[in-house]
């Protein structure tokens, strides 16, 4: 029953990223997530993958008729949200019992991972202990502007069994991380999932 509803949040989660991967000329203007595709917003880069448990991830330079970057992530179901300056990109990518992310700087050929889930609860300050088996989801819902910040939604299972979530926000520059907001938890019986794959109510930068 526990991998039954995992694999159901990852099929969902699945389909909301390909949408999120349609290119319209009002996404490529304004950097926005929901048609955050595969082309970057300033038009020179475009980003592939391949999908296998070490996802070959192929960043092209359309300029210069080039490859610029080849990159290795551990994971499925790989998708993308790039930064408005087009100078990074959030990666998600996910496991058997979990949705993460990672931000790669596209000039630096950097490669920058969250912190393991237990980190992330100490760094935001909450009040509570992650299960061992914590089968976490942290997903990246919308760049600031200025690609500064990356507001991502999480959900995670502590000690008592509640799905505790809400939101919190990644400074790239200095990564660091900040919670936005804590909603109250869910109880459930296993990883069911409740991720709020959107901006809290009256969010904005």
């Amino acid at each position: 029953m526990v991998i039954v509803s995992i694999l159901l949040f990852k099929i969902f989660i699945h389909k909301e990223l390909q949408e999120q991967n349609t290119v319209s000329p009002e996404g490529l203007a304004n950097g926005s997530p929901s048609s955050a595709g595969l082309f970057s917003p300033s038009g020179q880069y475009r980003i592939t993958n391949e999908e296998s448990l070490d996802g070959a991830i192929t960043i092209l330079d359309l300029l210069n008729e080039s490859v610029d970057s080849e990159i290795k992530i551990i994971g499925q179901d790989i998708s993308f949200i790039w930064n408005p300056t087009s100078n990074s990109i959030a990666i998600i990518y996910a496991g058997r019992t979990w949705i993460t992310t990672s931000l790669y700087f596209v000039e630096e050929k950097k490669l920058l991972e969250l912190p393991i889930p237990i980190e992330i609860v100490k760094l935001l300050g909450l009040k509570y202990s992650l299960a061992e088996e914590s089968y976490p989801y942290i997903y990246p819902i919308e760049w600031s502007e200025d690609g500064k910040k990356l507001l991502c939604a999480y959900e995670w299972q502590d000690v008592n069994g509640m799905r505790q979530n809400g939101w919190f926000i990644w400074k790239v520059k200095e990564n660091k991380l900040q919670l936005y907001l804590e909603n109250e938890p869910i109880h459930t019986e296993g990883p069911d999932a409740h991720l709020q794959l959107s901006k809290p109510i009256r969010y904005s930068w």
